[in-house]
């Protein structure tokens, strides 16, 4: 999935989004006006070993996106593939983004591995969260197997 939003008409507007697999999203939405609000939409519901998701956004100078998922991205068990999910994320000179997807809640016996970096400008700005959970202990299941590699990187 490769998002590219620029300014236009005194907002911030998606100015293209493509796809390739079952990655895409939600029509643009406004309730602060000129700030884009974006879902993050994955129909399978789950993702297993095997798959591979890319997510690439790009913001221009003065752009301000909030890019969410309407709910928790969840990694199920693995036969012995891995599941393999890239997202790197550009911010232009005066761009703001809020990085706020739901959780992401890794089954016992998931086998993940997730890349997550952010591009940054000395004048950009960044408000994001990584928020993992192993298991689903209100049920009272651990992540007792499994393997999980999360790499955060920031670069200005």
């Amino acid at each position: 999935l490769d998002l590219r939003f620029q300014q236009a008409g005194g907002k911030t507007v998606l100015a293209s989004a493509q796809h390739v697999g079952p990655l895409t999203v939600q029509r643009p939405f406004y309730p602060e006006e000129e700030t884009c609000h974006l879902y993050l939409l994955h129909p399978p519901g789950g993702i297993v070993g095997g798959d591979e998701l890319t997510i690439s956004a790009h913001l221009a100078p003065g752009c301000h996106t909030l890019i969410t998922m309407p709910g928790a991205s969840k990694f199920y068990r693995s036969s012995g593939a891995q599941a393999l999910v890239r997202q790197q994320l550009t911010l232009a000179p005066q761009a703001t983004l809020e990085w706020l997807p739901q959780d992401a809640i890794f089954f016992p016996g998931a086998n993940a591995r997730l890349f997550t970096t952010f591009h940054l400008c000395a004048s950009s700005r960044l408000l994001a969260w990584d928020l993992l959970c192993l298991g689903r202990p209100v049920i009272g299941e651990t992540f007792s197997h499994g393997t999980l590699s999360n790499r955060l990187e920031v670069w200005m």
